[in-house]
């Protein structure tokens, strides 16, 4: 493990009280709408001629870029977040704002509030994004489909419950949907997934280090963070970022559903002790992958909010009775200090 600023990206749906950003009579402040498929070669739109596509090319200076997921040219345009998704959720025109957080730097964003329903990439070919992505999402759909209503009820630890095949195909999904989400962010210093993992999504090859848990969230929401590095005990010392060649830490809140794919290769998993605001433990429901996750009986899984989520669960590469009081404490205090 090597310390790193890893650029973690963060996307974060955004609301006005008493207002409706994607409606404000505003023009400067508009969000556009979910965009519907492109019209075909040759049709009119508001009396524009959209031209062939033959007769831009010589317009357009730009080196042809390959598919991040295989050798194929990019172009075709990809929902990041699946338009399938965002309208399940009922959010397809809730206004988002991707941003990167530089330890030094802090903050940066690029560009406007966009729908979460047009968060589009061209990073991907044609045939992977009509092909085994397509099919992809249509097995996610029939697997978490039901959990991302935003008033679902049932939010106990059973409802959470997957089985192998379910698990292999949401590991899948998980890569593939990260390294889709961090093209519509603005770049940072460095990758936020190591460059093997578009390959791993590719080829249906998931490491077998990855920890994957998901639990449920109080309150319906939409954010996304994905980063290089996690929080680690290493050496007997705590650190809030570290990271891997291998390393990538993905987390997702859909409403109130929340799930974590993290990799972190050599080392082990601890659960942090998390009240929620009813002084209830809270712990997370482990879809065990290649490693064998903590052991927990408890069985509140709601969660008070998405950062209680993301930290609950700490890298460790020093057993336990080698971690100094302080250092436990300085974990503990970083992560009840986002108790509201």
């Amino acid at each position: 493990m090597v310390g790193g600023h890893a650029n973690p990206l963060l996307i974060t749906g955004y609301r006005v009280r008493g207002t409706n950003p994607a409606t404000t009579a505003d023009p400067a402040t508009r969000i556009p709408k979910a965009s519907p498929p492109p019209p075909r070669t040759g049709q009119h739109t508001e009396g524009k001629a959209i031209l062939p596509r033959e007769s831009l090319i010589h317009m357009s200076k730009r080196p042809k870029r390959n598919c991040v997921f295989c050798d194929g040219q990019a172009g075709s345009r990809e929902h990041a977040l699946p338009y399938w998704l965002a309208k399940a959720m009922e959010r397809e025109n809730e206004p988002v704002l991707p941003a990167i957080l530089n330890s030094n730097l802090g903050w940066k964003t690029q560009g406007d509030y966009r729908a979460t329903g047009n968060l589009i990439t061209k990073r991907v070919c044609g045939d992977c994004n009509g092909g085994w992505m397509c099919e992809l999402e249509s097995s996610v759909k029939n697997i978490i489909g039901d959990w991302v209503n935003p008033g679902r009820e049932n939010l106990d630890k059973e409802s959470l419950a997957v089985d192998k095949d379910q698990l292999a195909i949401l590991n899948r999904w998980l890569i593939k949907t990260a390294i889709c989400l961090s093209h519509v962010a603005p770049r940072g210093e460095s990758e936020k997934m190591p460059i093997e993992a578009p390959a791993w999504s590719f080829n249906n090859h998931v490491p077998p280090s990855c920890l994957v848990y998901a639990a449920w969230i109080k309150e319906p929401a939409f954010m996304m963070k994905v980063a290089r590095g996690f929080r680690i005990f290493n050496g007997g010392k705590f650190f809030e970022n570290q990271i891997h060649r291998h390393s990538f830490d993905f987390s997702i809140q859909l409403n109130h559903l929340a799930i974590r794919i993290v990799n972190a290769p050599d080392a082990d998993w601890m659960v942090m002790t998390c009240r929620n605001s009813q002084g209830n433990l809270c712990t997370p429901r482990f879809w065990s992958h290649g490693i064998q996750p903590p052991e927990i009986k408890n069985d509140i899984v709601v969660f008070d909010g998405f950062e209680h989520f993301t930290k609950v669960c700490t890298v460790t590469t020093s057993p336990t009775p080698s971690i100094h009081p302080d250092e436990a404490e300085k974990a503990s205090r970083s992560l009840q200090s986002i108790i509201p």
